[in-house]
């Protein structure tokens, strides 16, 4: 089932029945049982920032690689007698791990891959070679790519349950089961920081894209926000600054998944899962409370800002901005609550154990929501780099697509389409920030995959720090950018009205 706020037809919703993640049983058993196999249920699912791939973790204990052909998926979704569902997704590679992942991300620029654990550990992955189409070459898996886990951060003495990459890839930041958050520097295998942050648990983490902010997510307390003084070349990355929020949330006794928590495209809100608001009524079974996304202002982390109400009996169990900014409409140019400036829309969706919803900056009520898609319970969320699509994952094994043949709105990686100073200025902060990602990353895969580099790795490092201007979205880039003419903090401010 799924409900839009808007009339007519443009939403497209179907499960791909892909063996994603499929778990094979020993001779023996097959032979002393008579057994088939069984598919595995999915625990992640994170789409590539640069390229229309993504990747999926599962119970078999894999990482796979996939890529996605978006114009077959379309042709498929909208007519599946005329499309073959084959043509959707393609697999490119799988990794192995000892131990189940609970979860796996992209770094900013794609280029590597860390996965949380259950021994406990992160593995970080890079590509180390492409294989060649010809038989002769082919892997006798017939797998495209090849990566490996080239390095492991250990420091948790628990489950990882989730983790999250620093806006510029030198950095990740990890939530153990057990309260525990960590920040590992990538050019170092011991953590940089390490917090006895929350009490009880510990099961969301989000870096701020502005690396200024580090966020997680558990209980005792429930939220826990970090100012984040960067690298030099005499001192570690620190986080000071500790800020405790004071909303309620559901405790430990709801489900133990990940708790995805993240932080707006623009940086100016921080959007959070599991929050309640009283008891409006008593049943046989206890309180009734309301569900709710909490939404707080970048800065002011104490007290939300605002929360959306979810008319759910299940809680909230993630929410995901859609990783793009959406020109505005001029036929909602007038609406009179609007939650960011006025200049661009974002998209945000929230799921609980059953239904996602969709909401739009432009809107005060939900766009859409979508219930009746899996078996079982969703236990991840991903949007394509265009936001025209949302892919959810399941323990029951299986993923499925939400197409918006209607889209959301025409999408930009940074509000280009805008000639205010504001967006000029984020323009410029995001490709500066981007740059330099995307300049680590390549260096940093180089070095590590056995390619003969001109530097030393420390030697990078420290090159890295010059500006460059080579940007990998200069497709989306003006050509020229105006000089930084406003303060960080005055442009990430939440700002309704501009001079």
């Amino acid at each position: 089932m799924l409900h839009c706020e808007e009339a007519g037809p443009g939403i497209f919703v179907r499960t791909i029945e892909v063996q994603w993640h499929y778990a094979a049983p020993s001779d023996t058993d097959a032979d002393k049982l008579g057994m088939q196999g069984r598919i595995e249920g999915i625990t992640c699912i994170d789409y590539h920032p640069i390229e229309n791939r993504f990747l999926t973790t599962g119970g078999d204990s894999n990482i796979i690689i996939w890529q996605a052909n978006l114009e077959s998926m379309e042709a498929w979704l909208k007519n599946a007698a005329a499309s073959e569902m084959s043509n959707c997704c393609r697999w490119i590679a799988t990794l192995a791990c000892n131990d189940m992942p609970r979860c796996a991300r992209w770094s900013p620029q794609g280029r590597m891959i860390a996965s949380a654990h259950s021994d406990p550990r992160i593995r970080l992955w890079w590509k180390t070679a492409d294989v060649e189409s010809s038989e002769a070459q082919k892997t006798a898996n017939g797998a495209s790519e090849i990566w490996k886990d080239l390095r492991l951060l250990s420091g948790h003495l628990h489950e990882v349950m989730d983790l999250a990459f620093s806006p510029d890839s030198r950095h990740i930041i990890s939530a153990g089961m057990h309260g525990t958050v960590l920040v590992h520097d990538i050019e170092s295998i011991s953590p940089v920081v390490s917090l006895e942050a929350h009490t009880k648990f510990c099961y969301g983490v989000a870096w701020d894209p502005w690396n200024m902010y580090a966020a997680s997510f558990g209980s005792g307390p429930a939220l826990i926000t970090h100012s984040v003084v960067p690298r030099t070349e005499s001192r570690r990355l620190q986080l000071t600054g500790q800020r405790k929020s004071q909303a309620s949330y559901h405790g430990e006794g709801y489900s133990s998944t990940m708790r995805r928590l993240d932080w707006s495209p623009d940086g100016s809100l921080l959007a959070t899962p599991f929050g309640k608001q009283g008891a409006s009524e008593f049943t046989a079974d206890g309180p009734e409370w309301k569900n709710r996304v909490y939404l707080y202002l970048r800065g002011m982390f104490e007290q939300p800002v605002a929360s959306i109400t979810v008319h759910s009996s299940n809680e909230i169990r993630g929410v995901l901005w859609a990783p793009c900014f959406l020109e505005s409409s001029e036929d909602t140019a007038d609406v009179e609550e609007r939650w960011s400036c006025p200049q661009y829309r974002m998209a945000l969706a929230a799921w609980t154990e059953d239904t996602v919803y969709v909401y739009s900056t432009n809107q005060q009520g939900r766009h859409s929501d979508f219930t009746d898609l899996h078996m079982l319970g969703i236990a991840d969320l991903t949007w394509s780099r265009d936001a025209r699509f949302i892919f959810t994952c399941s323990f029951d094994g299986y993923v499925t697509a939400l197409f918006f043949d209607r889209p959301l709105g025409k999408a930009f990686v940074l509000p280009t389409f805008s000639d205010s100073k504001l967006c000029q200025s984020m323009c410029s902060i995001g490709a500066t920030l981007s740059a330099s990602s995307e300049q680590y990353e390549a260096q940093r895969t180089k070095i590590n995959t056995g390619t003969p580099a001109a530097v030393a790795v420390h030697t990078a490092v420290k090159k890295k720090k010059r500006r460059t201007e080579d940007s990998p979205t200069k497709q989306e880039t003006p050509q020229t950018i105006e000089k930084q003419d406003i303060a960080l903090d005055e442009l990430l401010a939440c700002v309704d009205n501009e001079e």
